[in-house]
């Protein structure tokens, strides 16, 4: 009688083979899902970012136009601060912006802020040096104030925020009288 031998299955190496093949294939999906996952994260946080500082800004606009009187003062050593009501404050720093009780922007690189005032001159705060040096004790009154530039650097991208101090209707008929 003749035996005839079966060959059946895998042996040892086929299936080390099989499974190697199988984890690397594995550990790419896991890369890549992790990589797009980084991305999408820090994608979003960026806009966030911003979203935070336009809203802000916004809100700071919103407060110029709108409220008859404000100061412009010096903060602590290293801040910039304009009072409207005593609940309504915007607060610059040398990292930060903070607009009443708005979430505030952290992570800005720098600003500089222009103040056009009355009287034709105008002001360059960027920085702690200059707003020792500018802004006297008292500060500036709305009245004092023509226009606000405000710009503020963010992510390496610039953003410019021009903003005219509104005067009541009764004003402007006295300036056109004279």
């Amino acid at each position: 009688m003749i035996r005839v031998k079966e060959n059946s299955g895998f042996t040892i190496i086929e299936l080390l083979i099989g499974l190697n093949l199988a984890f690397i294939l594995i550990t790419l999906l896991v890369s890549s899902y992790l990589f797009s996952a980084k991305f999408a994260f820090v994608t979003s946080m960026n806009m966030d970012s911003k979203e935070v500082l336009l809203s802000s800004a916004g809100k700071f606009q919103e407060f110029i136009k709108k409220r008859e009187g404000f100061i412009l003062k010096r903060g602590t050593e290293q801040e910039i601060l304009f009072i409207f009501t005593p609940r309504d404050t915007v607060l610059l720093s040398q990292n930060s912006f903070r607009v009443s009780d708005f979430c505030p922007v952290n992570k800005i690189d720098g600003f500089s802020l222009r103040i056009f005032l009355t009287d034709g001159k105008e002001l360059l705060l960027s920085g702690s040096s200059a707003i020792k040096e500018e802004i006297p004790e008292e500060g500036y009154t709305s009245k004092d104030i023509d226009s606000v530039m405000l710009n503020i650097t963010m992510n390496r991208h610039d953003y410019i925020f021009q903003i005219v101090v509104s005067r009541t209707s009764e004003n402007s008929f006295k300036d056109i009288e004279k």
